[in-house]
């Protein structure tokens, strides 16, 4: 017999294809607000856990997104206190002579919140009054 006593031929070749699998997220980008009305941030993940096999026997491209949108941020705004407006000067604390007078203001125009900064200065004040410049003396009765 002429020639070789076994031939080596390939058989059962059939394309077997590995789809791809989704990697896991990345981190959360930052966020497009730091306070109020709800901001966005963007993560992304890879198509690469596994990788689709490549030509001549391709695997399907992962299903879905590759981006996922979330909100942040949902927190109320800082808001600085402002002061209302002086109430108006309150009595003389005499009738007679040298006294005081007061008057004040509250830090609520608007109130301080959300860790907002509270109303810089004084809530009330005084400076001197005189009433009347003539006051009557009073004397002792001298005796008889």
């Amino acid at each position: 017999c002429q020639g070789p006593s076994e031939i080596a031929a390939r058989c059962n070749v059939k394309c077997c294809p590995q789809d791809g699998g989704w990697g896991a997220w990345n981190q959360w980008g930052k966020c497009t607000r730091t306070c109020g009305i709800a901001g966005a941030r963007i993560r992304k993940r890879l198509c690469n856990d596994p990788t689709p096999s490549p030509e001549p026997c391709p695997g399907n491209q992962c299903p879905g997104n590759d981006t996922d949108l979330g909100e942040c941020n949902r927190n109320p705004c800082p808001v600085d206190g402002g002061w209302c407006a002086w109430s108006t000067w309150g009595m003389c604390t005499t009738t007679c002579g040298q006294g005081v007078q007061r008057r004040s203001r509250t830090c609520t125009s608007p109130l301080p919140v959300s860790g907002g900064e509270p109303c810089l200065g004084d809530s009330s004040e005084a400076r001197t009054c005189v009433m009347a410049s003539f006051c009557p003396m009073i004397s002792e009765w001298s005796q008889w």
